[in-house]
Parts: C-alpha cells; structure tokens; sequence
C-alpha cells in the first residue's frame, strides 16, 4: 500500500498595511510620468528624460512643502515659501494643458478636451499636496530616518500646599492622665516639671479627692 501524502496548510502571511506616507511618491511619479509625456509630445524622446526631471523636481518639492506648511511660521521667508509653492501648482498644470490637449485627439468636442486636459495636468500636484497635509511629520521623519514618538502625558500636579506641608511631629511632653500637652498659658509643655505641675491640679487624677 502506497501511502497518501499529507497535504501541508500553509499558512497565509499577513498582509501590510498601506502607508499613507507613501502617497505623495505615487502622486509625485504619476505627476513625473505626466511630464515626461508632455515632453515627448513637445520634442520627441529627449523630451521624455527632460521632462521627467522637470516633473520629479516639481512634484517632489511640492510634496516636501505641503508637509511642512503647517509648522511654517508667519515670518517673512515662511510667507514666501508658501506663495512660491502655490504658485508652483498653479503653474504647473499650464505647462501640462497643451500637450494634454493635443495627446487628447480623440476627444471631439473642444469643451470637453480642454477640461480632461485641465483635470489631468492638475490633479497629481492637488494630490500630492492633499496627501503631504495629511501625512505631515510622519513623512518628513521618515525621510529623515526619524520615528515619532507619542506624545508625553502631562502628570497631574499637586497643589504648593499639599507637596510642601510637613507632618505634624507628636509632642515631647504630655500627660498621661488627660492626654494634655499645653500649659495653661497655651504653650506646649518644655520639659518634665510643667507635665508634673499639671498633674498636681489634673482632674482625671486617680487619687484626687472630690
């Protein structure tokens, strides 16, 4: 009798999680194919390599800008660099329209070319700069080689009074028929013979007569 193999389970690896990180790089090389096709439609295949470099230049400094936009400060150099990135999108989709536009030939209508052509030379630098937002300083550490970590919970503080008030000491001299620890004056016993003369006059005396 032959034996039957046994099958073996394999088990199924864990799938990876995406990373938003890594979306402004997939907008970035969306962007750099986009111009790379731009220049080949301009000046043929050398167009591809110029192109690609303008597109790789562009899309990445948008993507490293709009991650950084939010801890800019309201000094001059930040307000620059703000208005020297908007108008990087706003440019770079103007460069991208025509060529769009004639690549788009089979597009009849002349309304409708112009805004494909429109839609696709903008979306990829609103994409990047959408997504560069939202990943923020996660993506700038890991350029870096840098992780984030958490956020420190503050401790709760203890009020001045209670963090510096010393425990009461027990008194040196008491009584130990009343548990009395004052002379009559109100100031604590000093030493053995003002307890002895309290206890002359105590009245939870054992021995005093009523």
């Amino acid at each position: 009798m032959r034996k039957v193999p046994s099958k073996t389970i394999r088990q199924k690896k864990p799938m990876k999680k995406f990373n938003p990180t890594n979306l402004p790089y997939i907008a970035a090389l969306a962007q750099t194919a986009i111009y790379g096709h731009a220049g080949y439609i301009l000046i043929g295949w050398v167009g591809v390599l110029i192109g690609g470099i303008i597109g790789a230049v562009v899309s990445f400094s948008v993507a490293y800008a709009g991650s950084q936009i939010a801890s800019l400060r309201g000094d001059k150099r930040s307000k620059l660099a703000a208005l020297a990135m908007f108008a990087l999108i706003a440019v770079s989709p103007l460069a991208l329209v025509v060529p769009l536009y004639i690549s788009f030939d089979t597009i009849q209508t002349n309304h409708a070319r112009v805004i494909t052509a429109a839609m696709w030379a903008s979306a990829p630098d609103l994409a990047i700069l959408l997504s560069g937002l939202v990943t923020g300083k996660k993506m700038v550490a890991e350029i870096n080689g840098e992780t984030l970590k958490p956020a420190k919970q503050a401790k709760p503080k203890t009020p001045k009074s209670l963090s510096s008030a010393k425990p009461s000491e027990p008194p040196a001299f008491i009584c130990d028929w009343c548990g009395e620890t004052k002379t009559q004056k109100g100031k604590p016993f000093a030493n053995v013979q003002q307890v002895s003369g309290h206890k002359a006059h105590c009245e939870k005396r054992p021995n005093k007569k009523g």
